[in-house]
């Protein structure tokens, strides 16, 4: 059963992008597979991409992106049709002329939810994994937010520890789940499903034994007989 539900979602004085759908299940399937990898094979279940046309025109949303946005499903009932939450975690990509800088996580109610302005996609890091990450409610790194804050600075163990930290907000999100992210992640009761191994490939199959030529026949012409005979006198 899906348990992450990707959404692309726009004004309805807009249109959605050609090819918006595939492009967002490939940031989600490169997501779900980063995940499989840090948690020994444990990630999210995968639903269908849906692209959602809002209630309202651009302006509407603008003032406060997010609650508007998470309102108008709402009111769709899209988020009671997937059974958000408990039972998912939602993941918002937003048309960017809502909000071009939108990025965020956050848990919700035993699910969570994700939002991000769509150039997102465009995103060479791992923005997507670190607030979907904040969506199953793992947090920035308390050492590196201390170590980090004025007058403190980290020592050097502790710069490399938070620059590998996928989870640390100053970074361009580039690292790996820590031990404390890790923890919490397998605890998530939505973070209980093995990714499926791929198919093992088909055994080859032999080719066939090449059938035997038969040896050949001869064939007895009309006039003619087997062996030699005697002629007769005329």
């Amino acid at each position: 059963m899906a348990n992450l539900f990707p959404i692309y979602f726009y004004p309805n004085d807009q249109a959605p992008p050609l090819g918006i759908s595939d492009a967002i299940r490939a940031k989600v399937l490169s997501a779900q597979q980063y995940f499989a990898g840090q948690l020994g094979g444990r990630t999210f279940s995968l639903a269908d991409v849906r692209v959602i046309k809002g209630l309202h025109p651009t302006a509407f949303y603008q003032d406060y992106p997010w609650r508007r946005v998470m309102e108008d499903l709402d009111s769709q009932g899209i988020t009671a049709a997937i059974g958000w939450p408990p039972y998912g975690i939602l993941v918002n990509f937003v048309d960017p002329i809502i909000d071009p800088n939108m990025n965020g996580g956050t848990p919700w109610n035993g699910g969570g939810a994700a939002m991000f302005a769509s150039t997102a996609l465009a995103d060479t890091g791992r923005v997507v994994e670190h607030e979907v990450g904040h969506a199953y409610g793992v947090p920035h790194p308390a050492l590196c937010e201390r170590v980090f804050t004025p007058p403190n600075s980290p020592t050097p163990e502790e710069y490399t520890w938070c620059e590998a930290d996928i989870m640390w907000s100053a970074w361009n999100y580039n690292g790996v789940f820590h031990d404390y992210a890790k923890d919490i992640l397998m605890a998530h009761p939505l973070m209980a499903i093995p990714l499926p191994e791929p198919a093992p490939l088909p055994e080859p199959v032999p080719a066939p034994a090449p059938e035997p030529v038969p040896e050949p026949i001869e064939i007895l012409q009309k006039g003619k007989r087997w062996g030699r005979g005697r002629r007769r006198k005329p």
